[in-house]
Parts: C-alpha cells; sequence; structure tokens
C-alpha cells in the first residue's frame, strides 16, 4: 500500500494495524496536509457486519467533537473496494509506548487520565460506549491534548448488536467484567477499562494476571487486583480509592458515570501533598493555576450544602460581583502560529462580556497589563478595583473551538463558576454570548429585557467570514495605520463572504474611523457610516456602530445633537465602553461642559486605567480644559507605565509649555523630536507632531519649528495632515493671515480637529478677531 495513492491520499508509512484496521500516514494533496489513514484489513472486506461496524466507528467519532478525542475527515472506498476512514493525524506516542518507557510521573498520570475521562464525559453525553480504551488506543500527541482513538467497537445506547449474543468485545485485560460474561455493557464499563489504564500507568502492569485471554478473563471475574501502594507507594490514599472504585467487579458499585470520577481524580492528594486542581467536572484551569480543596466527599458535601444555603437564603446569599476583568486566554493549541486567533477570541469575549449593563468590565488593555511574575490575581484585581476575574483557555482544531472559562474570585482564591463551551467556528460569537450568559446567571445577575437582546443578537456567520472577522479584530486593536488598513481588508473578505455579518461591518466601521485620522475624512468618514449603518440594519444593538456614527456626527458633519444622541445610545448599550467613553468625554469638553466631561473620564479611569491610547486622549481632554497640572501628572503615570510610548510626551510637552515651564517641556519635545531624524519617519504621527512644534515656538525654539513646519507643509502636499494644526503653528508664529489659510483649508477638508476650536487655549491671541468669530460659525458653532 505504501506509495500508493487511494483518492487524493498519498500513502506516505504503515502506522500501525489490529483486528479492525491498518493504519497508514498519508497526504492529503488536494489539501496539503498529513492524514492518517485507516483500512478496513482485506479479509474483513466481504464481511457485511465488518463493514457496519466499520462505518459505526467512522460515524461515531466524527460526531464526537471534542479535544480529546480524534477527529475524523472523510470516509471513503478506494477503486478496489477497500473502505478507509481518513482521520487527523498527531505527531506523539501512545500511552502504551509511554508505559513501556516508564517515563510517566504519577502527576502526568493522572494528567491523561484526567484527559480521557473528558473525552469520555462527551462521548457517554452522545450515549456512546466506547468498549476498547486501551493504552494502544490513546495517543498522546506532543504539547496537544491527549486522544481517544477508535471507536470500533463503540455501542450507541439503544441501538441492536451487529454480534450475537454472548459473545466479547474488547481487549483482554481491559475488557469490564460485564465484557467478560457477554452482558449488556454501558457507561460503566468504560469506566472500568480507565482504571485499568490508570492503574497500568502508574505501575507499569496490568492489575490482573492472566498469560492467555482465558486466565485473564478468570482473573477479572475472581480476582483482586494488588493495592497500587504496594506496587508503587508514593500513590496517595485518595489516588488509590478512585482505582478500587473504577475496579469493582459489581458495575452498580463503581462511580455513577465519569463526571463523579473526574470530581475524585481531581480531590486526589500527589506525593508532596499538593491537591490536585478541583473543578466542576470535566473542565481545565489554565496552565500554571492550581486549586486547592478536600478530597471527593468533602466536595459533595460542600455542593449540597450551597445548594441548600441557595434554596433557605436565596440569590442573596451568592458573592457579590459587580466588576469583572477578562485576563488574557491561553492558548492550548500548541500551536503559536493560534496566538492572534486567542488574542481576538480576547478581545470578542470583552465586547460581549460588556453587554451585560449590570456589571463593570474593565478594558481589553488593562486586562493585557497583567504581568504574573510581579503581581498575584488578587493583587491585579485590586489595581483594577473589580471584584473578580474571568480566566480561561482556548482551543482551536480546524474549524472547532473551545473556550474553557472560569470566573475567579482572586481576595479568596476561589473558583465561582467554571465551564466548557465547544462550537463549529462559524458559531464562535454565539459562544462568547453563551459565556456571558452563565457568568451572568452564576452570579445571580437578572438580565434585562435589553441585555437579553443584544446577546441574543444574530452571532452565526460563515466560518471563513468569522475567521477573517477574527484576524481582523487582531490587527484593528493595533491602532497602528498599517493595521487599520490591513484590518479593512480582512474586514471587507469577511464581509464579501458573509453579507450578513453585523459585527464585521460595526468593526469595519471602527477601522474607517481611526484611519480618517491618517487618510482624507471625505474619504474615510462616510465608508465608516456605510459601514455602522449596515450593521445596525442587522443588528440594532451593534454598540459600536453607535459609537462610530457618533464620531461622524462630531468629526465630519459636526451635528452635536446628533452625535450626542449616538454616544448616549453607545454608552447605555455597553457602559463599560472604553472607546465611547473617553470619545464622548472629548465631546462633552468641545460643547463646553466640563463638568460633564470629567465625570466621564473619572468613569473611564476606573473601567480602563491601563490603556495608553484612552490614557492619551485623556490627557488631551484636560489640557484641552486647561487643567495642565492634572494632565501632566496623568502623562508621567502613563509614562512610568509604558515607557515606550512616547504619544504622552508631545501633549505632557505642551502642557508644560502652556503652564509656563519651558525647560521641562522642550526636555519632553527634544525626547520625541530624536526618535527620527524627520518627521515622516518619526513613531509618533505627524498630526500629534504638529501640537509638539506648536510647543517649540512657545519654549522659544521658533527657528527649530519653523523647519519642521515647513516638514508638515511638505508631507500635506502628498499625505493628510489636518490644516488647523499647520494654521495653529503659523499662528504662533505670528503669521495670523497665513493661519486662517490653513483653517479654511481645515474646514475644506472637515478635518477631525475642528471640534476643539471653541476650547482650544492655543487660539486665546485671536478670540477677538472677527475672522475667529466666522470660524466657528462655519464649523457649526453658534456666534
Amino acid at each position: 500500500m505504501v506509495g500508493k495513492t487511494i483518492s487524493h491520499y498519498s500513502i506516505l508509512e504503515e502506522l500501525g494495524h489490529g483486528g479492525m484496521g491498518v493504519v497508514y500516514k498519508a497526504q492529503d494533496t488536494r489539501l496539503d496536509r498529513i492524514v492518517a489513514l485507516k483500512f478496513l484489513p482485506s479479509h474483513l472486506g466481504a464481511d457485511p457486519e465488518a463493514k457496519e461496524r466499520f462505518m459505526i466507528e467512522a460515524r461515531t467519532a466524527s460526531a464526537l467533537d471534542h479535544p480529546n478525542i480524534c477527529t475524523i475527515h472523510d470516509i471513503g472506498t478506494s477503486d478496489e473496494g477497500h473502505m478507509f476512514i481518513v482521520m487527523a493525524h498527531y505527531e506523539g506516542k501512545t500511552l502504551k509506548h509511554l508505559i513501556e518507557d516508564g517515563t510517566l510521573t504519577i502527576e502526568r498520570s493522572v494528567e491523561i487520565t484526567t484527559e480521557i475521562a473528558e473525552g469520555l464525559h462527551r462521548a457517554h453525553q452522545a450515549e456512546i460506549t466506547h468498549r476498547d480504551i486501551k493504552p494502544a488506543n490513546i495517543m498522546v500527541p506532543e504539547g496537544r491534548p491527549v486522544k481517544i482513538l477508535d471507536f470500533g467497537l463503540a455501542k450507541l445506547r439503544g441501538r441492536t448488536e451487529l454480534t450475537k449474543s454472548g459473545s466479547t468485545l474488547g481487549t483482554a485485560g481491559y475488557m469490564s467484567p460485564e465484557q467478560v460474561t457477554g452482558k449488556p455493557v454501558g457507561e460503566q464499563s468504560d469506566i472500568w477499562s480507565l482504571g485499568v489504564v490508570l492503574y497500568e500507568m502508574l505501575t507499569g502492569q496490568n492489575p490482573f494476571e492472566g498469560e492467555y485471554d482465558a486466565a485473564m478473563a478468570y482473573s477479572i471475574l475472581n480476582q483482586d487486583h494488588a493495592p497500587v501502594q504496594s506496587l508503587r507507594p508514593e500513590v496517595t490514599d485518595e489516588l488509590a480509592l478512585v482505582i478500587d472504585k473504577a475496579l469493582k467487579k459489581d458495575s452498580t458499585e463503581r462511580y455513577v458515570d465519569v463526571e463523579e470520577m473526574l470530581l475524585n481524580l481531581r480531590a486526589g492528594q500527589d506525593s508532596s501533598g499538593i491537591r490536585h486542581k478541583v473543578l466542576q467536572p470535566a473542565v481545565r484551569l489554565p496552565a500554571g493555576r492550581k486549586r486547592y480543596a478536600a478530597a471527593g466527599f468533602v466536595i459533595v458535601l460542600l455542593m449540597v450544602v450551597v445548594w441548600m444555603t441557595n434554596i433557605f437564603l436565596g440569590p442573596e446569599a451568592s458573592p457579590s460581583i459587580a466588576s469583572l476583568a477578562v485576563m488574557p486566554l491561553s492558548n492550548e493549541s500548541g500551536d503559536p502560529n493560534q496566538d492572534a486567533f486567542v488574542s481576538a477570541m480576547h478581545t470578542s469575549l470583552i465586547s460581549e462580556l460588556q453587554k451585560l449593563t449590570g456589571l463593570r468590565i474593565s478594558g481589553r488593555q488593562s486586562s493585557l497589563y497583567y504581568n504574573p511574575a510581579e503581581q498575584s490575581p488578587a493583587e491585579f484585581a485590586r489595581m483594577l478595583g473589580v471584584d473578580a476575574l474571568v480566566e480561561g483557555t482556548v482551543f482551536r482544531e480546524d474549524d472547532v473551538i473551545q473556550i474553557t472559562a472560569f470566573l475567579n474570585e482572586p481576595f479568596v482564591d476561589e473558583i465561582l463558576w467554571s465551564d466548557s463551551f465547544r462550537r463549529g467556528l462559524e458559531n464562535v460569537l454565539q459562544m462568547h454570548s453563551e459565556v456571558s450568559r452563565a457568568i451572568a446567571a452564576s452570579i445571580n445577575l437578572t438580565l434585562t429585557p435589553q441585555e437579553n437582546a443584544a446577546l441574543s443578537a444574530p452571532h452565526s456567520a460563515v466560518p471563513a467570514a468569522v475567521d477573517l472577522f477574527l484576524q481582523g479584530e487582531y490587527n484593528r486593536v493595533t491602532k497602528s495605520r498599517q493595521g487599520l488598513e490591513r484590518s479593512v481588508e480582512l474586514y471587507e473578505q469577511a464581509i464579501e463572504r458573509d453579507s450578513s455579518y453585523a459585527n464585521a461591518y460595526s468593526s469595519l466601521a471602527e477601522s474607517w474611523a481611526s484611519l480618517a485620522f491618517y487618510v482624507s475624512p471625505h474619504v474615510a468618514r462616510p465608508l465608516s457610516k456605510q459601514a455602522a449603518e449596515k450593521a445596525l440594519a442587522i443588528d440594532p444593538t451593534q454598540e459600536l456602530a453607535h459609537s462610530m456614527l457618533a464620531n461622524y456626527e462630531l468629526f465630519y458633519t459636526r451635528n452635536w445633537f446628533a452625535a450626542e444622541r449616538h454616544f448616549q445610545r453607545a454608552l447605555e448599550l455597553n457602559p463599560s465602553s472604553p472607546e465611547a467613553r473617553v470619545w464622548y468625554a472629548f465631546y462633552l469638553a468641545a460643547m463646553e461642559r466640563e463638568e460633564e466631561s470629567l465625570e466621564q473620564l473619572d468613569i473611564l479611569n476606573n473601567l480602563d486605567p491601563f490603556n495608553p491610547s484612552t490614557r492619551f486622549l485623556s490627557e488631551f481632554v484636560l489640557l484641552l480644559l486647561e487643567r495642565y497640572d492634572e494632565s501632566i501628572e496623568m502623562s508621567l503615570a502613563t509614562t512610568e507605565l509604558f515607557s515606550r510610548f512616547p504619544h504622552t510626551r508631545v501633549f505632557r510637552g505642551l502642557s508644560y509649555a502652556l503652564n509656563g515651564e519651558m525647560n521641562k517641556a522642550i526636555e519632553d519635545l527634544d525626547f520625541v523630536f530624536a526618535l527620527s531624524p524627520t518627521i515622516a519617519e518619526n513613531p509618533v504621527s505627524p498630526v500629534t507632531l504638529a501640537f509638539g512644534t506648536y510647543a517649540y515656538v512657545l519654549a522659544g525654539r521658533a527657528d527649530l519649528a519653523r523647519g519642521q513646519l515647513e516638514e508638515l507643509k511638505q508631507i500635506s502636499a502628498d499625505e493628510y495632515i489636518c490644516g488647523y494644526e499647520i494654521g495653529i503653528i503659523n499662528l504662533a508664529l505670528g503669521e495670523t493671515d497665513e493661519a486662517f489659510r490653513w483653517f479654511d483649508r481645515a474646514l475644506s477638508q472637515s478635518a477631525e480637529c475642528l471640534p476643539i476650536a471653541k476650547i482650544d487655549p492655543r487660539l486665546d491671541t485671536i478670540k477677538d478677531d472677527p475672522r475667529y468669530l466666522d470660524f466657528l460659525q462655519k464649523i457649526g458653532f453658534e456666534p
């Protein structure tokens, strides 16, 4: 078979063979990937029962969508009539080989058993019993989840047996007593086999002795296994009890289901006395985070106590959680190429949780500031001022995504809630909605009709569109021109594949709105509006779309009333949006509503204190309100937090200059302009550097400022730069007529700087000039 091509699969080598098939490694020439092909043995090709069982294996395993179960891609028949199953190929060793190598620690054995149990839990939920759990059927890939293989003997509950009564199915040494005697088998049979596998991992030998199958069957039915601690004394009592219960001869005395076994596994102790992670069944904690709890029977007792407490005391007895932060999600795929995808999932999960208006959700940028080497979770939660942390992992395999999420109350180091969610890529955003609902339920948060509507909005999309959308999200949050332009391409591609994708339209609107600070507003702003309106036509609860329409009315049409209406609607839908909040604060400052603007900045500081972009804009708002000391103080803190964020030093230099502290102004400005010999190559945008050029004039560096002004004018001949800022520099240089010519150009550009003209302290010298009053009227302000 090696060297042949079957359909579009080129056979590379044999991987192994057994009673129900021969497995080959193959190249999928159509999709350019390595797969495993399992062929029905030729001697069984004419056996209808064998063919049917082979088909059952393909259908059964393909229906079990779980990271601990082997992925089935396809099934086919060769030209010679040989049936085959196309499976995912995993680099690594089978558990049989690892046991033979003798390298398994107790902790690793428990981890592998837990993962097998989680896969079985999924199978049992689908009413499927595997019936052939053994080390040879367990693959342990390098850096990836354990995989259960070979569902060739699987039994769907209620399905008629393909073999006559009394026949045995399974592998000697791993069969349960009911399998040995040919009795009907269920979930308890898989639990028995898993107990045998765990025993073998810990001791290196099977718990039942026999040189041949009949002798092994006798041992299974009539002899007790040697206590595991007699062969490996460091095994704890709790773990020994797990094995003993799994290997009860009477199936009714074993665990009720695999969930109960999981619970006891997690309550076990290793030789150092450190307890294994304790969570709800079938859930794993992120790497590096351990939880501590008592043995299984104590956990069950506590669960009863909690249940009784809720019955008698009601929801008020639950912890009071009013604010959350979503920590960076862990990439559990073992593939660093998925890091960007996981980052985008983090962004999307926060956006969905922000629809819970009864909770304050800390901003994404602030959650990224967490450094586990320097802060404990409790310390970081205290820094953010939140009551609890949402932590989680993301596992992606092809177009199947699993999120495992945890709600952690860090001040008492307690997991309040945890669960796993698994969906196809097309339903990723729906999965985020389900996570949000589950978290709300876990803290007894009653959803308002508005929240229900937002969480029930259309979420499904074509898988390819979702993938492109999430790539766009990853690029958009960089806020760089290059990242924004790339995000536009990706969102547009997503929309081409799914024209009803509301989230893609909203994010496209945000990217174009951000690009309006780099390219002509006449290009960017209408495109932003168009995308936002399409988003709202599909889903009226799209907060981001309302926020972008607010920006369109504020910066482009300067329809102040329409802008505020959209800002308020955006914040009704998502009070935790840092972006909507900071732009609303900017709007209120421009409208000379100082106290309201400061109130928004206070809220923002609680929402997203470690977001350099919103801090930067907050510093600018404080500068416009002539609160120079406060702007400087915030900027100094920003520099301490983000030493590589030079933008803040431009506004700090300007605040120093306006505050009369010229030496300090020059120090900050020199630092920024020294980053590059030219403005065009500076990492800070030209329009921001224009603020610094104005400050240079105030600080007595007029000659240097003139050279920078000429460079800004040269750049503006080919690229968009707000004419208002160039006019401001001319004004500082005493060239008032030239300044007004640039102000007129800003009007023709619909430049984004215009809304600040009424409160800009840099215009104080022309407040009595009739041309200034005319300028304000043209912008849209009352005279």
